[in-house]
């Protein structure tokens, strides 16, 4: 019976710390991003310029992983900070932002200028802070 009892610490152990939430892995990109609100500065696809498409949408970054632009029409989805240091985000099939759906690579970074280059593509979006 004290074999069975020594034999279940470890794997309670195992389950336990197995089912703890990660540590945020980049905080400082992820605490950049929720502090304020953004603007499209440029994006583009496939090298063709559709800034203007986003011109008057604010995009807020929030706590609960929840990333919403609101402008002519509010749209939301969900975004990450993967464990490579990328972002994620995931508008599902809106009209305007589907295009965002992708894992960005984080070029540059400070508190009002983010820099991003699609993972395996060719797309470009930097985006602002609002002053």
């Amino acid at each position: 019976m004290k074999r069975l009892y020594y034999l279940s610490i470890p794997l309670f152990l195992l389950l336990v710390l197995s089912s703890c939430r990660k540590e945020d892995e980049h905080p400082e990109i992820t605490n950049t991003l929720k502090n304020g609100s953004w603007e499209v500065a440029s994006f583009y696809h496939v090298d063709h310029d559709e800034t203007e498409g986003y011109e008057g949408y604010k995009i807020t970054f929030t706590q609960l992983e929840t990333v919403s632009a609101s402008g002519t029409n509010f749209y939301t989805g969900k975004w990450i900070i993967t464990t490579e240091g990328d972002l994620q985000m995931d508008f599902g099939n809106t009209f305007r932002f589907e295009r965002f759906n992708a894992k960005w690579h984080i070029v540059n970074y400070n508190d009002q200028v983010i820099q991003l280059d699609i993972v395996d593509g060719t797309d470009h979006l930097v985006l602002q802070k609002i002053q």
